[in-house]
């Protein structure tokens, strides 16, 4: 957060995209606040616009802005707390009166601002798509590449048939999923401190099997692709259309 003279200075901040907010905040702030904390039904016009906190938002990203926005409740929240204790009220008395009594499904964290663990609910969505796309993009030019080089004519000339290359290959590919998949999972348990709800090795199962889509269709493309750039440009729209429906769906 950083402090300016002047609301203008701080709105063009925002103008220039310098910052998701300009919180405005006038001079008489905290008297204007008290009078109308103590008799509202008193309050001048002038004291009540006083008594305002202005925003000034960049609502170019939704999920900043509800972020700031939610942290910005919470402090108002306390602050209006501590004033209502001030006064000799319980604090109790300025909160809304909705309460969360039961969390059914889902993480949830008191101590953030809105209770909403973030980096948690993300990153499930997140790990399947890396586990997913990955074997995909590497086994969709796999047999590509070695049509290209010739490898697959000198493979069939020295007597191998075809059922051995695609097993050959598959075998290499799950082999090295299995690898993938335990270091995605120890670099988001152990660095990142993600939480894994569930038996580990269910997560790992259902985990492999994304994978295990992503190389057999990645295979796919690979064995009826002429070349490189239709291998790319069908890995790029089987992508994009996975993608889609996960938006839509969420």
């Amino acid at each position: 957060m950083q402090y300016y003279k002047s609301q203008e200075e701080a709105i063009q901040t925002v103008v220039d995209g310098r910052a998701w907010y300009a919180v405005a905040i006038g001079s008489n702030f905290t008297r204007a606040y008290q009078r109308r904390a103590r008799n509202p039904s008193e309050l001048s016009q002038s004291s009540f616009e006083a008594s305002k906190i202005k925003l000034f938002v960049d609502h170019s990203d939704s999920y900043m802005l509800m972020t700031i926005y939610n942290s910005l409740i919470h402090s108002y929240q306390q602050f209006v707390e501590s004033v209502a204790e001030s006064f000799g009220f319980h604090k109790e008395t300025v909160r809304l009166p909705i309460y969360l009594t039961e969390v059914v499904h889902g993480p949830y964290d008191p101590a953030k601002h809105s209770g909403y663990d973030f980096l948690n609910n993300l990153t499930p969505g997140s790990l399947v798509a890396i586990i997913y796309t990955a074997p995909l993009i590497l086994s969709s030019f796999l047999v590509v590449l070695e049509r290209k080089g010739g490898i697959i004519e000198r493979t069939f000339v020295s007597g191998a048939k075809s059922i051995e290359v695609f097993l050959t290959h598959l075998l290499i590919l799950v082999i090295g999923l299995v690898v993938q998949v335990s270091l995605v999972l120890a670099v988001a348990h152990l660095i990142f401190e993600l939480q894994i709800q569930g038996p580990f090795i269910e997560v790992f199962v259902m985990l492999y099997l994304c994978g295990l889509c992503g190389v057999l269709i990645g295979m796919l493309i690979s064995s009826i692709s002429p070349n490189e750039t239709v291998a790319l440009v069908s890995t790029y729209v089987i992508t994009c259309k996975w993608r889609l429906y996960t938006i839509v769906a969420l």
